[in-house]
């Protein structure tokens, strides 16, 4: 996965695995995420079906909107859609990426963040 950059942030104590992929549309996060959130889930008004690189369909129904992630200090405001993960807690994508103004450079693997005050 040349295109895509994996580091640690942090969700109140715990140390979560994310994977931050510009060719996602949306963020996602792994099921087991969702019982360590201070945030209530909402219903999308459209539900979204999501392709997986797997090429498997998955529907997908609420968002966990708000959730504030730790890094470095900054607190990173997120949208979070609750998907069946493996590998990483979390998929942060295109959503999460223009929301903090940030740049992915593949070649040192580093993510610049413009705006790590969540507004935008």
């Amino acid at each position: 996965m040349p295109d895509v950059v994996a580091g640690t942030l942090q969700l109140s104590l715990i140390q979560l695995y994310a994977l931050i992929d510009p060719g996602a549309s949306h963020s996602f996060m792994s099921h087991r995420i969702t019982r360590n959130l201070n945030v209530l889930p909402s219903r999308l008004n459209v539900g979204m079906v999501v392709s997986t690189p797997l090429r498997k369909n998955i529907n997908i129904d609420e968002v966990y909107k708000g959730v504030i992630l730790n890094n470095k200090g900054a607190k990173l405001r997120v949208d979070l859609m609750p998907l069946a993960l493996d590998d990483f807690d979390l998929i942060l994508g295109m959503d999460w990426l223009s929301r903090h103004r940030a740049r992915v450079d593949c070649f040192t693997k580093t993510v610049n963040l413009q705006d790590v005050s969540g507004k935008g």
